[in-house]
């Protein structure tokens, strides 16, 4: 198997994450309605930059996922870590990729880690359900909470030591 990384987007690298955005979008146009411009392209909820950095996930010299984590100060001054998105190519699942990939972004900051889905979002709500477990040994919460801009969604949270 090709070695697995998690690399950090820099200014190289946008164009990579933003073509891989666009499947993600797409995917999920199923559950926000969205449809492209007339350029073709989806518009892009999360945009890069200030407190949020991008990360790909790499199998070999293939890029195969993406993510946008938001970290932040969050309430009585603790850090927190938001993953605004989460993307594996369909075709690298169910062979523990996402898995990795998720822990490695746990692996890279202490504070609390919040990854919210979208309502319809099932399969992704079992994924981060085991995904989180497996990482915190149980010590996570879950809760249906309104984001300002989704409205209801499921939401994670956990505190890595």
């Amino acid at each position: 198997m090709a070695k697995i990384s998690l690399v950090p987007v820099s200014a190289e690298l946008e164009p990579v994450y933003h073509q891989l955005a666009q499947a993600y979008e797409g995917e999920f146009s199923r559950l926000t309605r969205r449809k492209p411009q007339p350029d073709g392209r989806f518009l892009h909820d999360t945009q890069l930059g200030g407190s949020v950095q991008g990360y790909l996930l790499y199998q070999g010299n293939n890029p195969v996922g993406l993510s946008a984590v938001e970290h932040r100060q969050g309430e009585h001054r603790q850090t927190e870590h938001e993953i605004r998105e989460f993307y594996v190519v369909p075709s690298c699942r169910g062979a523990q990729l996402g898995k990795w990939f998720a822990h490695a972004l746990f692996d890279l900051a202490a504070g609390v880690w919040i990854s919210k889905q979208i309502s319809g979002a099932d399969a992704a709500v079992e994924f981060w359900r085991h995904t989180i477990d497996d990482y915190s040994h149980g010590a996570f919460e879950e809760a249906m909470v309104t984001d300002p801009y989704w409205g209801p969604v499921n939401q994670f949270r956990f505190r890595r030591p």
